[in-house]
């Protein structure tokens, strides 16, 4: 037997999380690094799997102990062009143009330069991709911290983004300019991941992350969701209007009377999408999505499922 979950999703529900003005692929990446950071920070402070000097835990610490502080200026991150700035406010010293600033005291507003969002310096075009946005916010919320030295910032967020971001995928359909990305970061040693998975279109990305664990279930309510990772996806045929996209997931629960780690596989996501060319734009726009989440109760052999057991006396850090 399979249990079905239907989450209907208009584009008004991702309004929640806008912060500054930003509105295209490199925009909302940023953002969406944003709201996930404190994943792949913990995950390098707790396990120590990162291969960070005595500085730079030291400053990675600072970072992630007033990310709260941080998250409590509703307009931090904000995109801006050159010319709506003083001048010379997105330029170094020698002229040369920045791609974001910030100021030295926590919770200070980050600036980003929107002519650089899309094109190099050097005129090439260019997204800014989820690891780089990482490893961006990474380098400025360490100047939050006195810390001045751009070299070491750099080589943090590298390092960061390096070892707690697993596999990363895209899964895109023949006859649609849209598609889904798969992010990994990994967590409790390596034991326990949780995979970001966003729906991007030609003007906007799609974080589902929050939302498909908040329809996930595990075996029996006392157990904790701690992650799930997708193992397995592919665009479906077109039905009733709706492009659909199906992902087997692998879930992490974690039993607490047992001090257990249960992995299994077989429930299912099913995200159908809706599309158009709103006002006569020559960019596709995802209008509308619905989330349907498919678990397994029964004849898991049917639906691809096995269990792994790792035996645990206590997950590392507070997951």
């Amino acid at each position: 037997m399979r249990i079905f979950l239907l989450l209907t999703l208009t584009l008004n529900a991702y309004a929640g999380f806008e912060v500054g003005n930003g509105g295209g692929i490199s925009e909302n990446n940023i953002l969406m690094a944003y709201r996930q950071l404190a994943k792949p920070l913990k995950f390098c402070l707790d396990f120590k799997l990162c291969f960070l000097s005595d500085r730079e835990n030291q400053v990675l610490k600072k970072i992630y102990d007033t990310l709260e502080i941080e998250y409590g200026n509703s307009h931090q991150v904000v995109f801006k062009m050159e010319k709506e700035m003083p001048k010379g406010f997105f330029r170094d010293k020698y002229g040369n143009p920045r791609l974001a600033v910030t100021f030295s005291h926590t919770g200070s507003t980050i600036y980003f330069n929107r002519q650089l969002l899309y094109f190099s310096p050097g005129g090439k075009k260019r997204d800014i991709s989820i690891e780089t946005a990482f490893s961006i916010l990474i380098h400025e919320l360490g100047h939050h911290h006195d810390e001045a030295d751009h070299t070491f910032l750099n080589d943090l967020g590298s390092k960061v983004v390096k070892y707690s971001l697993g596999k990363k995928w895209r899964l895109s359909p023949p006859s649609i300019p849209i598609f889904t990305e798969i992010v990994n970061i990994k967590f409790d040693k390596g034991n326990v991941s949780q995979d970001l998975v966003f729906i991007h279109d030609q003007l906007k990305s799609i974080d589902l992350t929050d939302k498909i664990k908040k329809i996930m279930k595990c075996e029996t309510p006392k157990n904790q969701l701690l992650g799930f990772e997708v193992w397995q996806g592919s665009w479906m045929r077109i039905t009733k209007g709706f492009q659909k996209i199906k992902l087997n997931l692998r879930s992490f629960c974690y039993s607490r009377e047992a001090s257990i780690l249960k992995k299994r596989e077989g429930d299912t996501i099913l995200i159908g999408i809706s599309t158009s060319y709103p006002n006569e734009s020559t960019k596709l726009q995802i209008t509308n999505l619905d989330l349907n989440y498919i678990e397994c109760k029964e004849d898991l052999d049917k639906c691809l499922d096995h269990r792994i057991y790792y035996n645990l006396n206590k997950l590392g850090g507070n997951l």
